[in-house]
């Protein structure tokens, strides 16, 4: 007997059934992860009883769970953030180091006014001249402005852009250097998606949202501008300290979600264009909020239109 070739065969016979069983596990592994296709027929023509329409490829068959996080920050008057902002808006203070370190004279001390609704930070370099400065507004509000940049044209493009009906954008990955800024003050879990861009004076100014988790926050937009690979403006939200993991969740599925929308809404037959899972801030307090899982539903009766959704309870945001 050819020994040789016999435990060839059966080193054959192994491999291919270990890559069956694999396959086997992988689609049962898939399926648990995914809607039933039968669930689904039987659910958008229960659906369509109600008045809404909703198509086979319109429908996220996904089945998530999520992680929700807890953000917590303080209002402080200048005179008490000169003291703590190290340890209470550390996000600020890395925001504010990074935004003047190109500037090729980083700052050396940062002074604190108070200014109506907020504080004013100015960040001063070792011959005493102010480089840079920015102003945070309420628990998220920020803006940031390099020395000697003329404002007014940027600014005015950030307003406009940030008017704009963000969930219609594509999300993108963000230019290197606004990658760097929100690596800088949140070490990662915490990023930005690029949604927009558009030539503005000697530069460009980027719309973007933040993200947690890879996934995008739309309560929060910012723009930056950006020139010769240096941000010298930017004007939107920002966590001023790093969101806390609170919990991980299951969520409402795409078809559970449907079930969610206000009859009152239905006053026609009303069509389902797409659904995405994404990230939305709730306030719990004057200073806290949760950032919690949400769909995106996007339909349309006589007209387009958005409906933001909680994916833990199904309450309607927006």
């Amino acid at each position: 007997m050819n020994w040789h070739k016999t435990n060839l065969a059966l080193i054959l016979i192994l491999v291919i059934m270990d890559i069956f069983l694999l396959n086997m596990l992988t689609s049962a592994l898939r399926d648990t992860k995914r809607l039933p296709e039968e669930m689904i027929r039987e659910a958008t023509d229960n659906l369509a009883l109600s008045g809404i329409s909703v198509s086979d490829t319109a429908i996220d068959k996904s089945i998530y769970s999520g992680t929700v996080y807890h953000y917590n920050t303080s209002i402080f008057f200048a005179e008490e953030m000169s003291a703590n902002a190290e340890e209470t808006h550390p996000a600020v203070m890395k925001a504010l180091s990074f935004l003047t370190s190109g500037s090729g004279n980083p700052h050396k001390s940062v002074k604190f006014f108070d200014i109506p609704d907020g504080t004013s930070l100015s960040a001063i370099n070792k011959d005493g001249n102010v480089i840079g400065s920015a102003q945070i507004l309420g628990n998220t509000g920020f803006e940031f402005s390099i020395s000697g940049l003329l404002t007014d044209d940027i600014l005015e493009t950030c307003k406009t852009l940030l008017l704009a009906p963000l969930y219609e954008y594509q999300p993108q990955s963000c230019p290197r250097v606004i990658k760097n800024f929100f690596y800088e003050i949140y070490g990662g879990d915490i990023g930005a998606k690029k949604l927009f861009s558009t030539p503005c004076g000697a530069g460009t100014v980027y719309l973007c949202c933040l993200s947690a988790g890879g996934r995008i926050i739309y309560d929060m937009p910012i723009c930056f501008y950006i020139e010769n690979g240096k941000i010298l403006y930017a004007n939107g939200n920002i966590f001023f300290n790093m969101p806390q993991k609170s919990h991980v969740s299951s969520l409402l599925d795409g078809i559970n979600i449907l079930y969610c929308i206000p009859s009152d809404i239905i006053n026609e037959k009303l069509s389902v264009n797409y659904e995405k899972m994404c990230y939305h801030t709730v306030n719990i307090g004057t200073n806290e909020s949760y950032i919690v899982p949400t769909w995106v539903i996007n339909c349309n009766t006589a007209q387009k239109f958005t409906l933001i959704f909680n994916a833990l309870t199904g309450d309607q945001l927006k």
